[in-house]
């Protein structure tokens, strides 16, 4: 009896050029490079939570608020590119 090999168990890591698309879309809209990975609970962990800084700048009038939404953004890209080639 043959042994299954052990190619269908190794990760397979997204190209450069893959990678940098779906830090891009993560740019456009946090949560959207990791809704391409099929990373769903990180995605929609992502959105919510610039939605929430977002909402949170309008009622407040802008501000640090708005400057922490910025800062996940970024956040959503680099752990989407991150995330590709790991």
């Amino acid at each position: 009896m043959s042994q299954p090999s052990n190619e269908s168990r190794v990760p397979v890591v997204a190209s450069r050029g893959q990678a940098g698309q779906r830090a891009v879309l993560s740019l456009l809209l946090p949560g959207l490079g990791q809704f391409a990975q099929h990373r769903f609970l990180a995605g929609a962990g992502q959105l919510g939570t610039v939605v929430a800084y977002i909402t949170t700048a309008a009622a407040l009038g802008g501000g640090s608020a708005l400057l922490l939404a910025i800062g996940w953004n970024v956040f959503s890209a680099v752990d989407a590119y991150r995330h590709d080639r790991s």
